[in-house]
């Protein structure tokens, strides 16, 4: 059984078709990666299957099971979450804040706070976990900086270590190396490699493919709302239809 499989998706705004029978199947433990030129539907693909926007059209499983059209959530719960290329961060928190922030809480209830033992237990294993994940990010010094202190870069790994906080088993990332410098694009692709043991599964929108295709084991290539490729990294390039949709050719 697949794991995500997103079957003839389909999105209108009006008259404009952003995605037009979208349809591609998650590699599972892998970086899968989804390319195209700006406008042919990535992050309409990724808003429509997290849930952000509801599909005109088409379905999309996990593992089988139709999450078609359910608020974020939902979709959360069913274990997929993604990021935005602007990061969605609390500037006003501090990173340690920020990362046990997105860990998904049980709920407050008048039985547990008559128990502390229980929820200051279950508070101690989500520090000890925030501050595991950033120190594998190389962020633990600077926990207790505010999140607008730091610099870009740094803030896109802080959205990777939330989105580890959450324990999900699908994170969708776009375009988690804009605007970064080489050598820090170079380390969170490093990172999320890394997180592969874990057994998560990535789909990351990316343009900068002279990073990018470094790491991932599988590339989608989107052109006018649908998939019109897909192929090993180091093949991908060479397809016909890559070179004219995608590169101009």
């Amino acid at each position: 059984m697949n794991l995500l499989t997103v079957s003839e998706l389909r999105k209108s705004f009006g008259g404009l078709h952003a995605l037009d029978g979208a349809t591609l199947d998650l590699h599972p433990n892998k970086i899968n990666l989804l390319i195209g030129a700006n406008g042919s539907g990535k992050s309409t693909l990724i808003n429509t299957v997290s849930g952000l926007w509801a599909p005109n059209g088409g379905r999309v499983t996990l593992r089988g099971k139709d999450i078609t059209g359910l608020p974020p959530h939902r979709i959360f719960e069913h274990g997929i979450m993604r990021t935005f290329q602007i990061p969605k961060h609390f500037a006003g928190l501090s990173l340690m804040e920020n990362m046990l922030m997105a860990h998904p809480e049980p709920g407050e209830s008048f039985r547990k706070a008559l128990v502390p033992l229980q929820w200051k237990s279950y508070e101690a294993s989500q520090t000890k976990k925030a501050l595991g994940i950033l120190e594998s990010l190389e962020l633990l010094p600077l926990r207790d900086k505010l999140s607008f202190e730091i610099s870009g870069g740094q803030i896109k790994l802080l959205e990777l270590g939330k989105t580890l906080m959450a324990d999900t088993e699908i994170i969708m990332l776009d375009e988690p190396i804009a605007g970064v410098n080489p050598t820090l694009a170079h380390k969170i692709f490093k990172k999320i490699k890394e997180i592969l043991k874990g057994g998560v599964t990535f789909l990351i929108i990316e343009h900068r493919l002279d990073i990018a295709l470094h790491y991932a084991d599988y590339v989608f290539v989107m052109g006018d709302g649908r998939v019109v490729a897909h192929d090993l990294p180091d093949r991908i390039l060479d397809n016909k239809e890559v070179q004219e949709s995608y590169l101009g050719k």
